[in-house]
């Protein structure tokens, strides 16, 4: 009996104590949860209370995660000591003329003992150029490939002999009176062989040429830098045309880029850029990638592939094409190389294309 009245004693100390507390507090709104207002009015001041302290707790969130969001954008206008990248060039081979291709097929079909039907003579170079020069843009139809009929899965053609029969890999064949502010350069210097998803191509200023550094980079320039220009001369074959394509370093050819179709040599085509640079300093790499909303090129999309934006359209056009086809269009890296699609892959691919547009 005695242990109940003691704890009842202190129950209503502690009721005593807690009220004095409230009625004589100095924190703003607490008084009137004492004994100076009646129920309706401190069921009042416990909702103000309890929306003041939420509302605290939000800035207070806002104010971390804003002073956690460390990237900003800056505007440099110190001109003197700019070291500004050149945009890097793109020349890819396009379909010319079918000349050279319908005499390679005449001493193909001559080597392999084989005749094709004259009714269906007259398409047989067209089929071999788009063989020759396929990409995510021009691809095999139905139509043209019913010549193949009772033929092996590529229509008797080799395109790895095609590409070396037609197809120049050394630059000098190329390109000539190569320069870059006036001074001459050597065509390998500057341009590299790249097999890109337009095809192949000689690449300028390419950081995945170069390490994937914009350091290395050979073609910069500044405010002393008084001929801010890239100068080539093309070669002319029968069998290919020019494409050229101007794009970041960090990108290659793709087919969202615009691109320009160069004329035969003995015309002369200037082009006017204006560029805008944007320059990481070394702690943004730091930053979660959800905070820089963005990736560097060696935080790869695969083994073989770096990131870029181009890469990136690459890197899932060939995810849905081994999806849908269980092959890809030879344009892809040679690190794909086994998984190159044939006549009937291309066939495949095409049709995917036309439905999903």
């Amino acid at each position: 009996m005695h242990k109940v009245e003691g704890m009842l004693k202190n129950k209503l100390l502690i009721n005593y104590r807690l009220r004095k507390a409230v009625d004589n507090s100095t924190i703003n709104g607490m008084k009137y949860l004492g004994t100076r207002c009646n129920t309706y009015g401190r069921s009042f001041w416990v909702l103000v209370l309890c929306g003041s302290f939420a509302s605290m707790i939000l800035i207070l969130l806002f104010t971390i995660d804003t002073y956690d969001e460390t990237i900003s954008v800056n505007p440099d206008t110190s001109y003197l000591r700019w070291n500004s990248t050149f945009p890097a060039i793109s020349l890819c081979y396009a379909k010319g003329r079918t000349n050279q291709i319908s005499n390679f097929l005449k001493e193909h079909w001559a080597s392999s003992n084989f005749t094709p039907a004259k009714s269906t003579n007259y398409l047989w170079p067209k089929m071999a150029q788009t063989y020759l020069f396929v990409s995510p843009n021009s691809n095999l139809d139905e139509d043209i490939t019913a010549i193949c009929a009772g033929l092996n899965s590529t229509c008797n053609l080799n395109l790895k002999v095609m590409k070396n029969r037609f197809l120049p890999s050394d630059c000098k064949d190329v390109l000539f009176d190569v320069k870059f502010v006036g001074e001459s350069l050597d065509c390998n210097r500057i341009f590299r062989y790249t097999l890109t998803e337009m095809g192949n191509c000689f690449t300028a200023n390419s950081i995945f040429d170069h390490e994937l550094t914009f350091d290395h980079l050979p073609l910069k320039f500044n405010v002393r830098t008084r001929k801010r220009s890239l100068e080539f001369r093309y070669r002319n074959h029968d069998t290919i045309n020019y494409m050229m394509y101007i794009h970041s370093p960090e990108d290659y050819p793709n087919f969202v880029v615009p691109f320009y179709a160069l004329r035969k040599s003995g015309f002369v085509s200037h082009f006017m850029l204006q560029i805008t640079e944007t320059v990481n300093q070394p702690e943004v790499k730091d930053e979660p990638i959800d905070k820089r909303k963005c990736k560097f090129p060696d935080e790869r999309l695969s083994p073989v592939l770096a990131y870029s934006f181009s890469q990136c359209f690459l890197y899932n056009r060939i995810k849905l094409e081994l999806k849908l086809c269980n092959c890809t269009i030879p344009t892809s890296p040679k690190a794909y190389e086994k998984f190159y699609c044939d006549f009937k892959g291309l066939l495949c691919i095409n049709k995917g294309m036309c439905s999903g547009g």
